[in-house]
Formats: C-alpha cells, sequence, structure tokens
C-alpha cells in the first residue's frame, strides 16, 4: 500500500472550469458539479550497486516510461571493474520478476517495480618474473589482465640458469579475491648447483693433488 498512491491534479467545476488549488472556495448560485481529478502513481526502487541508476528511484505516474541504461563495463577505480549482467525486475513485494539481459532498456511503470542491476566484478591482475614462468600452461614473464573474484591462478614451479647460478622459484597458486600486483621470487638453487659444479671441483682437486705430488718427488 506504500508503494502507491493518488496524487492530486485539479477541480472540474461545471464541466467547463479548472483549478489546481487544493483549497477550493465556492458561492453556489445554482445546481454545480465538482469532478476531482487524481493521478495514479507508482513507486519505482532501484537496487543498483554501482549506484549509477539510484537517482531514478521515486514516485512516476501509471503508464510512465523510464529507461534503464547501463555502461557494459563500470571502472570502479583501483584495479576494480564491474560488468554488467542483467536486470531482475521484481512487482515489489513479491517475488514475481523479469530477467532482461540487455543494458539499455525501458520498462512501462504500472505497477510498483524494484530493479535489481546484477553486476560481476573482476580485478586487475599483474605478475611480472625476471625469468619466463608457467601462468595456467601459458609461459610469459609479464601478466596483466582482468579476472573474476574467485578465479585460481597457478604459477608452476621453475628452475633457470643464469650467470653460472641455478636460480629456481617455488610456485605460487593465487585465488583472485582482490587487485594483484606479483613480482615472482628467484632464489639461488644452492643444491642444484653444488651438484653441477661437484665433478668439477673433484677434478681439479684430482688434477691439483697430482701436480702437487709429481713436484715433492722430484
Amino acid at each position: 500500500p506504500n508503494e502507491s498512491r493518488y496524487l492530486f491534479t485539479d477541480y472540474v467545476i461545471n464541466g467547463t472550469y479548472t483549478t489546481t488549488s487544493r483549497v477550493l472556495h465556492l458561492a453556489l448560485q445554482g445546481p454545480t458539479s465538482i469532478y476531482v481529478n487524481y493521478t495514479l502513481q507508482y513507486m519505482l526502487t532501484i537496487d543498483d550497486p554501482s549506484g549509477l541508476l539510484s537517482s531514478l528511484s521515486g514516485w512516476y505516474n501509471s503508464g510512465d516510461a523510464v529507461t534503464l541504461n547501463e555502461p557494459l563495463v563500470y571502472n570502479l577505480g583501483n584495479g576494480t571493474r564491474l560488468l554488467f549482467k542483467s536486470y531482475d525486475v521484481y512487482l515489489t513485494g513479491t517475488k514475481i520478476s523479469n530477467l532482461i539481459t540487455n543494458n539499455t532498456v525501458s520498462i512501462s511503470i504500472n505497477s510498483p517495480y524494484t530493479v535489481v542491476v546484477n553486476w560481476t566484478r573482476q580485478y586487475l591482475v599483474i605478475i611480472h618474473s625476471e625469468y619466463p614462468v608457467s601462468i595456467n600452461s601459458t609461459e610469459t614473464t609479464n601478466l596483466s589482465g582482468w579476472f573474476y573474484g574467485g578465479e585460481e591462478l597457478a604459477v608452476a614451479p621453475a628452475t633457470v640458469f643464469s650467470d653460472g647460478l641455478f636460480l629456481s622459484e617455488p610456485g605460487l597458486n593465487i585465488t583472485v579475491n582482490g587487485p594483484l600486483n606479483v613480482d615472482v621470487r628467484w632464489n639461488i638453487n644452492y643444491d642444484l648447483t653444488a651438484l653441477t659444479y661437484l665433478p668439477l671441483i673433484i677434478i681439479i682437486t684430482i688434477i691439483t693433488m697430482y701436480i702437487t705430488r709429481k713436484h715433492h718427488k722430484y
């Protein structure tokens, strides 16, 4: 009952004289007919997380047309954006609804309506690595893109040989629940580096011992 109302329009006196004043003073000088006209109005409620259509909430005359127009992508800043998904137009106070997937639509106000704007949230993810890594099976050194909340990113473990040393990164599993800026850290793999140079060290040691013994012999 609070979502619909009658709004006073005017008085029509004897079918010819019209006044919009709500207070009417008459000096009756004969038979008089008075018609009181009202306009039926309905409340339109907009539930929009982006806030872009919130100003459209309010009272409308029955039969008015209201245009809903959301952008397909709305950037919130700070590495977060919304992707338009749909409108749910409910008959206010009920679960009766109409799903509309077009981002621009005109609705006729012939009942109290509640419009819920559905968005999907995405976050900007940046991953940088000095050396190539495999992210979700794609090899790259720089990843920059938009991902849905809850998406999983897997940075596979990797090892490279650079400047005479083996460097490794342990891998990383990421659940996207906000903007991310990740630097993949590489550390010296001392075990692998030592194993690689151990045969050479042994050979050098044997040669050194041989030369030393031969020198002492003479």
